[in-house]
């Protein structure tokens, strides 16, 4: 198990065992390892590809990625590129980006080659669209023993319109759109990147109640605080509830926070605006518990040799865990301010 933990790892995922991964032993081949993220509110899609082997995985060459929706060919894929990395320790990742739009009720199918020998291939169905019924914020102190912080809390309202258990994730991520300008005041360029905030839910009735690593309803205590958000309707009290999730911006969203390569040559003012942007996701019980189990991990320990952790399986031909996701979200926008101070 801990060496299929490094598969994982290795192939830039955030961090079911339907059908758990098991390591591929010294005397099987070599296999084509797919993961990836996908979701029916983006328009741009990120597969990562490699190679298993016996103690590590290897890059992939002469790769073809497509995709299909609804037996239609969408796009087609031969080059990877350096995904500026947001969620890992590593800086960037080798991934392949590819643009298709997706609805509730469509058949998305992946299908990769590569080197002649390996292939691939993921179909799923994309969940229903989750019901939004308001999203609100209000501005909330947490206070500690030496310090206190301002933080957003987002009272966000869900309805549950599909029948049978259904399963979900929150999440709030913060936009950081930056327009650049030279002495001259002439426009440069944009950048917008967004970044995933870490949730305060020690208070939110849903977020918190059972945590996602206690499966017995037996207390919080015996569960794995939910780093990922994720949620069933099992929790609901009726056919809607209310997530109140809080974060914490902080200022290295804000002044002062330019990496230098994001900056155009000549550059002498950034003008930056802030949003912050709530999301909740339909997702399959599949994906719900490989996020239990990535959460489990995150939670319970450092050497990766936990020996109850699965991680699904869902690639067919290799292996690998492809999720497909159905999202709304409204975005609350933060305020902007314009630096010219650190680039003469």
């Amino acid at each position: 198990m801990k060496k299929i933990l490094y598969i994982l790892i290795a192939a830039g995922l955030l961090a079911a065992c339907d059908n758990p991964m098991d390591f591929k032993p010294a005397d099987k081949d070599d296999e084509l390892v797919m993961n990836a993220l996908l979701d029916a509110g983006e328009h741009t899609h990120y597969v990562t590809l490699s190679v298993s082997g016996t103690e590590f995985v290897r890059s992939v060459n002469n790769t073809v990625l497509r995709c299909y929706v609804n037996g239609t060919k969408v796009a087609t894929v031969t080059e990877f590129l350096e995904e500026e990395n947001d969620y890992s320790y590593t800086r960037f990742r080798r991934v392949m980006s590819f643009n298709a739009d997706f609805k509730a009720g469509d058949v998305v199918r992946l299908e990769a080659e590569a080197e002649g020998k390996f292939s691939a291939w993921n179909e799923q169905v994309v969940p229903d669209t989750p019901v939004l019924v308001s999203v609100d914020t209000t501005t909330v102190e947490k206070h500690t023993d030496n310090s206190s912080a301002t933080g957003m809390r987002f009272d966000t309202r869900l309805e549950n319109t599909q029948s049978g258990e259904d399963f979900y994730r929150m999440a709030v991520y913060l936009r950081r759109d930056c327009t650049f300008y030279d002495e001259d005041d002439h426009n440069l360029g944009r950048n917008v990147k967004d970044y995933v905030c870490n949730l305060d839910v020690d208070n939110d009735p849903i977020l918190s109640d059972g945590y996602i690593g206690n499966d017995e309803g037996l207390g919080l205590e015996l569960g794995t605080y939910n780093f990922y958000g994720a949620f069933t309707d099992s929790q609901f009290d009726g056919a809607s509830a209310t997530l109140r999730p809080i974060i914490y911006p902080g200022s290295s969203y804000q002044y002062g926070y330019y990496p230098s390569y994001d900056i155009p040559d000549g550059t002498r003012k950034v003008k930056t605006d802030l949003y912050a942007i709530a999301t909740v996701q339909s997702i399959s019980k599949t994906h719900y518990l490989y996020l239990k189990a990535m959460n489990n991990l995150r939670g319970g320990s450092d050497d990766l040799a936990l020996e109850d952790i699965q991680i699904p399986d869902n690639v067919e031909g290799g292996i690998g865990f492809v999720g497909l996701s159905n999202s709304s979200a409204k975005t609350f926008f933060l305020g902007s301010w314009v630096d010219s101070t650190i680039y003469y």
